[in-house]
C-alpha cells in the first residue's frame, strides 16, 4: 500500500497537503486541540508506505485506520473497508500492527527530554563576574562584553563545573537550565558538559521569529549576536532532536537556514539535519562555511554579508 496525495485531499478531505520525501505534511485535522486552535504552519505528517501519522503540534499520533476512523467518524473496520476498497488490496493488520509499535516507541522515546524535570538551576559558585581571562577568551573571538552581559555568560569559580564558563539557556523567558564549558582550545577531553537532568533546548530561541539559523554551539550564537545577526539559534551539539523541532514549530518559525562547522563533519551534518526538518518548515536552506572555518572565525559584518549570499535552499533530490 502507498498513501496518495488524492486518497488524503479527496477521502479524508486534508487541507495544505504537500510531498516531503518518505512522507506528506498537510494541516493536522485535529487542529482544535491546538494551543491557538488551528494549524497554520503545517505539522501533520503521514508516511507514505506504512500510513503512520503524528501531529508535531498536538502530539496526536497512529496508524492509517484509526485516521480514517477519526475523520470520517466510522468503526475500525469500516475504515479498513474503506481503505481496502480505495486501494484495491487487503491491509496486513498484524504488520501494520508492528510498525505502530515501533513507531510509538520512537515516538515516546522522544517525548523523554520532554518529560524531564524542568528545574535545573544554575550551579553552585556561578557568578556573572567574568574573570579576565575569559574575557580575553571572548574578545578573541570578537564576542562584546554587552552581549555577555545580555545572556547572562558567567564563570564557575567553585563545585563540579570549578573555573569553567557557564552559558544559561532560557526558553521562553525561563531558565531552562545550563551548560559549562572550559576554557581553551588545546582540550583532551570534551570542551562542554551538559548537566544530567537538562532538557536540551536551543540556545537563544527567544524571542519568537520566522526565520532563524541554526548553529551548533553557543559561541557561534553569540559571535553572530555580536555581528548582527541576531536570530541564530545554537543546537548544542550538531544534530536535532523531535524535540527540538517541536520547539521551532512552537515558535511559530517559518523558515530555516542551517549554518553548522565548515568541515566533513559539519557538512554531512547539516544535510541529515535538513532531513528531518525540511517536512516542517516552508523553507529550509544550508549555509555551508568555507573549509575549516565557524561562525566564530568569521572576521566582522563585512563577510558575513558575503557569506550569507551562499545560501543553498535544500530539496531532497541532491
Amino acid at each position: 500500500m502507498k498513501i496518495t496525495r488524492e486518497f488524503l485531499e479527496k477521502v479524508l478531505k486534508l487541507r495544505n497537503v504537500r510531498d516531503c520525501g518518505d512522507n506528506f505534511m498537510a494541516s493536522c485535522p485535529f487542529e482544535s486541540q491546538h494551543s491557538d486552535g488551528k494549524d497554520s504552519n503545517p505539522s501533520f505528517g503521514i508516511h507514505k508506505e506504512s500510513g503512520l501519522w503524528y501531529c508535531f503540534a498536538c502530539g496526536e499520533k497512529g496508524s492509517l485506520v484509526s485516521l480514517v476512523s477519526c475523520i470520517l467518524g466510522k468503526s475500525t473496520r469500516v475504515a479498513t473497508e474503506v481503505i481496502e476498497g480505495y486501494f484495491s488490496r487487503g491491509v496486513d493488520v498484524e504488520k501494520l500492527e508492528k510498525k505502530i509499535r515501533s513507531f510509538e516507541e520512537m515516538l515516546n522515546g522522544s517525548n523523554k527530554e520532554e518529560n524531564v524535570d524542568s528545574e535545573c538551576l544554575l550551579p553552585q559558585g556561578y557568578t556573572k563576574d567574568l574573570p579576565v581571562d575569559v574575557l580575553n577568551f571572548f574578545n578573541c573571538r570578537g564576542i562584546s562584553k554587552e552581549v555577555l552581559e545580555k545572556f547572562e555568560v558567567g564563570f564557575c569559580r567553585e563545585g563540579k563545573y570549578k573555573n569553567m564558563i557557564i552559558f544559561p539557556i532560557f526558553l521562553g523567558g525561563s531558565l531552562n537550565g545550563f551548560i559549562a564549558r572550559v576554557i581553551g582550545e588545546d582540550i583532551v577531553e570534551k570542551k562542554y558538559q551538559f548537566p544530567k537532568n537538562l532538557k536540551k533546548a536551543l540556545y537563544n530561541l527567544f524571542p519568537i521569529r520566522g526565520l532563524i539559523y541554526l548553529v551548533e554551539g553557543p559561541l557561534d550564537a553569540l559571535k553572530l549576536y555580536t555581528l548582527g545577526l541576531k536570530n541564530a539559534c545554537a543546537l548544542l551539539g550538531s544534530s536535532i532532536s523531535y524535540f527540538q523541532i517541536r520547539l521551532l514549530i512552537k515558535h511559530k518559525v517559518k523558515e530555516v537556514i542551517i549554518m553548522l562547522d565548515g568541515d566533513e563533519t559539519g557538512r554531512k551534518a547539516s544535510n541529515i539535519v535538513a532531513k528531518m526538518i525540511k517536512p516542517f518548515f516552508l523553507r529550509v536552506s544550508i549555509l555551508n562555511l568555507p573549509d575549516g572555518m565557524d561562525p566564530c572565525d568569521i572576521s566582522g559584518r563585512v563577510e558575513l554579508k558575503k557569506l550569507l549570499k551562499n545560501v543553498v535552499d535544500f530539496e531532497y533530490n541532491k
